[in-house]
C-alpha cells in the first residue's frame, strides 16, 4: 500500500498542472530534462519583462500549491490506514524469519554432504581412469614383447628356409603393423627407447625380405606374388620404399643405359629417339605393376584394364610418378644437359616441342585422371618444366626478328621484285617478319602471349614510321611514286590483318585461354587497322597535295586568254581553251601511271579533290581579276573627272 501511494505520488508530481494561457512560459519549459534556470530565464526575456514573468511565475505558484493540497486531500485516507496496516507488521516478519533460517542451514549442511561424497567419488574415478590406463600402457608393453619375440621367431623360421616364405611374409607384415601400433601410443615410455634396436633389426629384416620376394615377382611376372607383397608393403605403411626399390633395381638401371649423349648423338631420330626407347620401359617393366594397382572404375580412355578384374587393386602406389619420372628427370639433368641449352633457339625449339609431346605421352600411359595429377604436382615434373628457359629463348627471338625489321626501317626505301603482295622492301620484311612469330620453326605455345605483343609491336612501329615520314618532314625526300606504294602496301596490310590472324595465329592458339582468342578475333585486331589506317590517310592527303599542286600551277596559263580577245575582232571561243586540258595533264599522268594499283575509293577521292581544288582556285583567281578590273575603271572614272575639273 506504502509503495502504491509513493507511486502515485510520483506521477502526480511529474504530472504538473498546465498554467494559464495568458503567462509567459508552459509547463513544457519547467519539466524538460535539460531545464536550466538561467536558460529559462533568457528564454522568458525574449517576449515579457522581468516584472511580468515575477508576476507569472507567482501565479503559477498559487495554482502549483492549490494542486499540492488538492492531491494531499484525496490521499490522506490512505496516509491514515497506513500507520493502522502496519501494526504488527515485524513480529509476522520475524515468524517467517526464523523457519527459513532452520531451511537455510539445513540445505548447507546437505550440500557440504554432497560435495564431499563428490569428492570422495571423483578421486575413486580418477583412480580408476590412471589405473585404466596404466594397465592399457602395461597391456601394449606385454603386446609388444609378444610381437617382438613373434616376428623374431618367424625371420628365425625364415632364415631356415631356401625361399621366401609368403606366408610367413604376410604373417609378419600384420604382426609388424600391429607393432607400429603399439610402438606409437607408448613412444614416450623408457621401455620404448630400449627397445628402438630390435625394432630397427626387425624392419630392415622385413624389408630384406620384401625386397627378395618383390625382386621375385618382378623377375618371374608372378601377378599374385607381387599382389601379395604390394599387399604387405600397404599393411605396413612402406609404399614408398616399395617404389623406391623398384627406380633402384629397374628404371635406373635402364635410364642408365637410355639416357646418355652417346645414345643422343647416335639415334637417327635423336632426342625423339630417345624419348620413345624411354617410353618403350612402361609398357614392358611397369604394366604389370599398373594392372595390379589401378582400378578399374578409374582407367582412363584408352588405357588397358587390369590383368583381373575379381581381385581389388591394390591402392597406395603410383609406380610411373614416384619411380620412373623422377628417375627419368635425374637423368635427363645430368647427361642431357645440352637439351636446355637456349643458346642455340633452333636446337631450343626442337628439344622443348619433342619434350612436351614426350611429357603428353607418359600422361596418357598413367591410368587415371589422378595420377596425371600427381604427376604435375611433384616437385620433379616442376623442376622439369623449368629447366626450359623460354624467356631467354623469346629474348633471341624478339632480337632477330626486331632486328631485321629495324634494318628494313633504317634503310632508304626501295621495290620488292619478288613478293607478288607488296611493292616495298620495308612492307615486304613486315609481312615476313608477322609469318616468323608464328612459324612452326619459332613459336611456342608456352610463349603465345609474348609473340602475339610482338606481332602487335611490330605493326605499332610501322604504324608509327609511317607517322614520322608525315611529320618529320621526310616525305619531301620521298617521290610521289614511293608515297602511292606506301599507300599501297599499308592498305594491303589491312585488308591482309584479319586473314593473317584467323587463318595462321588461331590455329596456334587452340587450347588456350578463351581471352588471347577473344583478343585476336575481335578488338585486337580492329585496333591495328584502325592504327594503320590513322596514318594511312594523312599519306594520301601528301599525295593528293602534290598532285593538286601540279595542275593548279597550270593555271597561270589561263590569264592570257583576255589579251587574246581584247581589242581584236576575233570570235567569240566556242570550245575549250588549250590550258585545260594541260591543268588536267598532271592528273591524268598520275592516273595513267598508278590507276591500276590504287583502290577505287583513293582513286575517287584523289580526283575530286584535285578537280574541286582546281576549280577553287580559278573562281577566286576570276574573282580577284573581276575586282581589279572594278577598281581600275573606278580609278579611271575619278581620274577623268579631275582633268574635266
Amino acid at each position: 500500500t506504502y509503495r502504491a501511494l509513493a507511486d502515485r505520488a510520483m506521477e502526480s508530481s511529474l504530472d504538473l498542472p498546465e498554467p494559464p494561457r495568458e503567462l509567459c512560459f508552459s509547463r513544457g519549459d519547467l519539466v524538460r530534462d535539460s531545464f536550466s534556470v538561467d536558460g529559462f530565464v533568457s528564454s522568458c526575456r525574449h517576449h515579457a519583462s522581468l516584472e511580468t514573468l515575477r508576476t507569472d511565475l507567482g501565479v503559477y505558484f498559487n495554482t502549483l500549491k492549490s494542486a499540492l493540497i488538492e492531491l494531499i486531500n484525496q490521499d490522506y485516507a490512505d496516509f491514515l490506514r497506513l500507520s493502522a496496516n502496519l501494526v504488527g507488521v515485524d513480529k509476522v516478519i520475524g515468524n517467517v524469519a526464523n523457519p527459513l533460517t532452520d531451511v537455510q542451514q539445513q540445505f548447507k549442511s546437505v550440500k557440504s554432504l554432497l560435495d564431499e561424497a563428490t569428492g570422495i567419488m571423483e578421486t575413486k574415478l580418477g583412480d580408476r581412469m590412471v589405473m585404466r590406463q596404466r594397465r592399457a600402457i602395461l597391456e601394449r608393453l606385454m603386446s609388444i614383447d609378444r610381437s617382438l619375440v613373434k616376428i623374431e621367431r618367424m625371420q628365425q623360421q625364415q632364415q631356415m628356409e631356401s625361399s621366401v616364405d609368403q606366408q610367413i611374409i604376410e604373417r609378419m607384415a600384420g604382426e609388424f603393423n600391429h607393432l607400429q601400433f603399439n610402438v606409437t601410443q607408448c613412444r614416450q615410455l623408457p621401455y620404448i627407447e630400449s627397445i628402438r634396436p630390435r625394432i630397427a633389426t626387425i624392419t630392415s629384416g622385413l624389408q630384406h625380405h620384401l625386397q627378395q620376394l618383390f625382386d621375385v615377382g618382378l623377375s618371374s611376372r608372378d601377378v599374385s606374388t607381387l599382389r601379395r607383397c604390394l599387399r604387405t608393403y600397404s599393411l605396413i605403411d612402406k609404399s614408398q620404399a616399395a617404389e623406391s626399390l623398384f627406380r633402384q633395381s629397374r628404371v635406373s638401371p635402364y635410364m642408365e643405359r637410355v639416357i646418355t649423349m652417346t645414345n643422343l648423338v647416335s639415334n637417327p631420330k635423336g632426342l625423339s629417339g630417345v624419348y620413345e626407347i624411354i617410353l618403350d620401359f612402361i609398357p614392358s617393366h611397369c604394366s604389370l605393376l599398373l594392372d595390379i594397382t589401378a582400378s578399374p572404375s578409374l582407367i582412363l580412355i584408352g588405357q588397358t584394364a587390369p590383368l583381373d578384374f575379381n581381385d581389388e587393386p591394390v591402392t597406395g602406389f603410383d609406380f610411373l610418378v614416384f619411380a620412373v619420372w623422377p628417375e627419368i628427370v635425374s637423368r635427363l639433368e645430368a647427361q642431357l644437359q645440352t637439351i636446355f641449352a637456349p643458346g642455340d633457339p633452333q636446337a631450343f625449339h626442337k628439344s622443348y616441342l619433342t619434350s612436351m609431346k614426350f611429357v603428353s605421352s607418359f600422361e596418357r600411359l598413367c591410368r587415371s585422371q589422378s595420377s596425371v595429377e600427381r604427376l604435375r604436382s611433384h616437385s620433379a615434373y616442376k623442376t622439369f618444366m623449368n629447366r626450359w628457359s623460354l624467356p631467354v629463348y623469346f629474348q633471341i627471338r624478339f632480337q632477330e626478328i626486331a632486328t631485321q625489321f629495324e634494318s628494313a626501317l633504317e634503310s632508304p626505301i626501295s621495290i620488292v621484285s619478288d613478293d607478288s603482295h607488296f611493292f616495298l622492301q620495308v612492307t615486304s620484311v613486315l609481312w615476313k617478319c608477322l609469318h616468323a612469330c608464328w612459324s612452326e620453326n619459332v613459336f611456342l605455345p608456352s610463349l603465345a602471349h609474348r609473340f602475339w605483343k610482338l606481332s602487335v609491336q611490330l605493326v605499332s612501329r610501322f604504324a608509327v614510321w609511317l607517322g614520322d615520314i608525315i611529320s618529320s618532314g621526310y616525305q619531301e625526300r620521298i617521290t610521289t611514286d614511293q608515297l602511292v606504294q606506301l599507300i599501297i602496301d599499308g592498305d594491303t596490310l589491312c585488308e591482309r590483318l584479319p586473314s593473317f590472324f584467323t587463318e595462321v595465329v588461331s590455329p596456334k592458339l587452340e587450347g588456350i585461354t578463351d581471352n588471347v582468342q577473344n583478343l585476336v578475333s575481335g578488338n585486337g585486331v580492329v585496333g591495328l587497322r584502325e592504327l594503320l589506317a590513322g596514318v594511312i590517310g594523312p599519306l594520301g592527303d601528301c599525295v593528293a597535295d602534290r598532285v593538286c599542286g601540279l595542275c593548279i600551277g597550270s593555271l597561270d596559263d589561263a590569264k592570257t586568254i583576255p589579251r587574246l580577245y581584247r581589242h581584236t575582232n576575233r570570235e567569240v571561243p566556242t570550245k575549250p581553251s588549250i590550258f585545260v586540258d594541260k591543268v588536267l595533264l598532271p592528273l591524268q599522268a598520275f592516273l595513267n601511271t598508278h590507276g591500276s594499283m590504287l583502290p577505287t575509293r583513293f582513286k575517287d577521292d584523289w580526283t575530286a579533290r584535285c578537280l574541286n581544288a582546281v576549280t577553287d582556285r580559278q573562281v577566286y583567281t576570276m574573282a580577284c581579276r573581276q575586282t581589279d578590273r572594278q577598281t581600275d575603271r573606278q580609278t579611271d572614272r575619278q581620274t577623268d573627272k579631275k582633268m574635266l575639273v
